[in-house]
């Protein structure tokens, strides 16, 4: 935790025990188990807080002290709000934008290269997004792992050259069709090396899931909502990914 957002965890505190009762003071011992910061920086960074204006403090015997937050403390936390809630809505003016951009590239493609990914893909966002979630998460990271595995089929049927395929790889040697796909695209080594390495963190990232999934009631791990949202995410990227890259020729 930096020093700014010391001071605005500490004004935080204070300004809600302000609401309460506008006369009570907070010593060291409620700040420091309030707000979670070590000893050493509550104090320097109450001391810049008093400096500033933003605090009424008293010291007492001992070197312990009160102190409440004042009108120009309170107008001061409100301007930090407003800069986090602006910070925090261009973030989201940003993200929302490029994950809508993948979604509609990755399903614009799927739609000529394999209608069956897409539509399976489409019935996890719509599980995803209901509130309901009759399916559960259960099996997602199951689905994704066979959606990128067919994925991997469909790019080594429709651009795959049989010319330069020694034997044709089988269902789980996804690197290797990828790696025949790209060569034919005309891709670069490094290309194929840098997709290898997400392919085999995703599929890592799947299995274990999975793994965890089939020890049934004794699994060391729930499968949230949050895991389930990972794999597909994960899933889109990877696919677009690869897609971008033969776009290119």
């Amino acid at each position: 935790m930096n020093n700014s957002q010391t001071k605005f965890r500490i004004l935080k505190y204070l300004k809600m025990t302000y609401n309460k009762d506008p006369s009570v003071f907070a010593n060291r011992v409620i700040l420091l188990d309030e707000c979670k910061i070590p000893d050493a920086d509550l104090g320097k960074n109450l001391k810049h807080l008093k400096n500033a204006g933003l605090v009424d403090m008293q010291m007492r015997l001992g070197g312990d002290f009160i102190v409440k937050i004042n009108n120009k403390g309170i107008d001061a936390l409100s301007q930090m709000e407003q800069k986090l809630q602006k910070d925090g809505e261009v973030g989201k003016d940003l993200i929302s934008p490029l994950m809508a951009e993948t979604k509609v590239y990755v399903d614009s493609k799927l739609e000529t290269l394999d209608t069956d990914i897409l539509t399976r893909l489409n019935f996890i966002y719509e599980d995803l997004s209901s509130e309901h979630h009759e399916h559960g998460f259960a099996r997602i990271a199951y689905d994704c792992r066979e959606l990128l595995l067919d994925f991997s089929d469909a790019l080594f049927n429709e651009y795959g050259d049989p010319l330069n395929v020694k034997e044709i790889p089988k269902r789980d040697q996804a690197k290797i069709k990828l790696q025949y796909v790209l060569k034919s695209a005309g891709e670069t080594d490094e290309h194929g090396k840098l997709l290898s390495a997400k392919l085999d963190y995703i599929l890592n990232y799947l299995d274990v899931l999975n793994r965890f999934m089939e020890k049934g009631g004794h699994r060391e791990i729930a499968f949230s909502l949050e895991d389930a949202k990972s794999c597909f995410i994960y899933t889109y990227l990877f696919i677009r990914d690869v897609l971008k890259l033969i776009d290119r020729f």
